[in-house]
């Protein structure tokens, strides 16, 4: 999730406000993503966001040394329509490869209630399955952040709560503007400037790992 909140605040930062502001929003966006000086990832992101509905992919895979500890890569496509400012997401697919494994999830919604189509691995193997209750009015992931970049476009700021469900994991987001901030020239990216700043706190509303006991089937 951070991964992505990392990325839309790019997006934040390098679309100019005129750009926002117009209808319909069509972007492509490559970035190296870096922490303590190192290339830790390579992002790619396709963006079109229309006054009725939108469609976005976010690529991404871990590069240099982070790839010998963390290999992997996530492919992320998600259509859906808009009810004001709020995402109505009809359908995400999400395929990926993390430390050698597999991992797909297909959630179609229903009226506004997600219905996972395919999960792999199965939840069971993983975590404690989400309510349905805390299932309810949730979107996933890009989607929710989209939708922080349509507040912003027409507020101006990035405030407010969303929550989230990828299949795993039920989470609460709330976004809370920090002001701006200029972000000086570097060799690292083509933008320098002033740039919207938010912080995004992520709190887990069920997401408990199983143990190793609970993994267990009966009579083993």
């Amino acid at each position: 999730m951070m991964k992505c909140a990392t990325l839309w605040f790019v997006v934040l930062a390098t679309v100019p406000g005129a750009a926002l502001a117009q209808a319909p929003l069509s972007a492509r966006l490559s970035y190296g993503s870096y922490a303590a000086g190192l290339h830790v990832a390579e992002v790619d992101a396709k963006v079109g966001l229309g006054q009725n509905d939108y469609q976005i992919t976010v690529s991404y895979h871990t590069t240099g040394l982070t790839s010998v500890f963390v290999n992997g890569r996530q492919d992320d496509v998600v259509t859906g329509s808009w009810n004001g400012s709020v995402p109505r997401p009809a359908r995400f697919v999400g395929i990926g490869r993390w430390r050698g494994e597999d991992r797909i999830a297909r959630i179609e919604y229903d009226r506004g209630a997600p219905v996972v189509r395919e999960l792999k691995p199965s939840n069971d193997e993983e975590r404690e399955p989400v309510p349905l209750a805390l299932q309810q009015n949730t979107i996933d992931g890009v989607s929710a952040l989209a939708q922080l970049l349509r507040t912003v476009d027409r507020t101006g700021r990035c405030d407010g709560a969303i929550r989230t469900y990828d299949g795993r994991r039920a989470v609460e987001i709330k976004a809370v503007t920090a002001g701006f901030e200029m972000l000086e020239p570097t060799s690292r990216s083509v933008y320098a400037g002033k740039a919207l700043a938010a912080t995004l706190p992520v709190a887990s509303l069920r997401a408990s790992r199983l143990t190793r006991t609970a993994r267990r089937r009966p009579g083993r």
